[in-house]
């Protein structure tokens, strides 16, 4: 009689160590799985905070010149500390988008430094970011504006030819093409104006725009119905002087055959864009 009750007792003994074992293994892998995020004392789980960072800024120059380079410069710390090699992000604000937008990243130096250089041609305001890490807080520096005065900007030139400047026949085309350049060379990626001569107003109007190409030249196709007269002209900005071209007119004549020649379509066209204003 007592071997059955021996048996039942090993294994109700077994039955117990199993559970205490599964339940060993639940909890072990729940401290396990929350370790990455928490931090496990006992039973309990304490969220981890981050260190709190500061993060200063300071512009080398308050005022320039336009042409002139200055810096921006900070300092990131952590705990009280510098904090080394770290990604902070130099900011601009700009007044178009009216929005910050990132213009440069760099990584602090072992004393928790960074330093950008700018060369901004009008006003401008700035501000540094960190954008924090697992263990470290997030940061934002004041705002520090750059006072852009006026400053000597380069000389521009805009040369103009027509091609043929002549038309005889009803719908022809003509080319009117130029190219924007400086002392050093060509002047790349500028808006520049085809105008005509409205001798009604003695006036110039503005009736096609293009970019310049990689060489600094500009194209225009047109189909005048009369005899006009156009120039190119240059508005510059804060870094280069406008300029205006020499004026070029092109003679329409009436077709051999009496004919009317067709309306003009005030249609401009550069590299192969349409691009009309009147």
């Amino acid at each position: 009689m007592r071997k059955p009750r021996t048996r039942f007792l090993a294994g109700a003994a077994i039955a117990a160590t199993t559970a205490f074992a599964a339940a060993a293994a639940t909890t072990a892998f729940l401290v396990t799985d929350s370790a990455s995020s928490t931090t496990a004392t006992g039973t309990l789980a304490v969220a981890t905070a981050k260190t709190a960072t500061t993060l200063s800024i300071t512009a080398g120059t308050s005022t320039i010149t336009g042409g002139q380079k200055d810096t921006i410069s900070g300092t990131l710390t952590a705990g009280g500390g510098p904090a080394a090699k770290k990604v902070v992000d130099l900011y601009r604000y700009s007044d178009r988008l009216h929005r910050w937008r990132l213009i440069r990243i760099k990584l602090t130096s072992q004393s928790g430094t960074v330093t950008f250089h700018v060369e901004p041609w009008i006003t401008r305001e700035y501000e540094l970011v960190y954008h924090g890490n697992s263990t470290l807080a997030a940061a934002r520096s004041g705002v520090v504006t750059i006072d852009v005065r006026p400053g000597n900007r380069s000389a521009t030139a805009l040369s103009v030819t027509a091609a043929p400047a002549s038309i005889t026949t009803a719908g022809g085309t003509t080319t009117i093409s130029g190219v924007l350049s400086t002392a050093t060379g060509p002047l790349p990626n500028r808006l520049v104006f085809l105008c005509r001569y409205d001798a009604t107003t003695k006036t110039w109007v503005k009736v096609a725009v293009h970019r310049t190409g990689q060489q600094g030249g500009v194209v225009f196709v047109r189909e005048p119905s009369t005899t006009a007269t156009f120039e190119l002209v240059f508005p510059g900005g804060p870094r280069f002087a406008g300029s205006r071209s020499a004026s070029v007119t092109v003679t329409v004549t009436a077709p051999s055959d009496g004919a009317t020649p067709a309306p003009s379509g005030s249609r401009a066209t550069s590299g192969g864009t349409t691009a009309d204003l009147a």
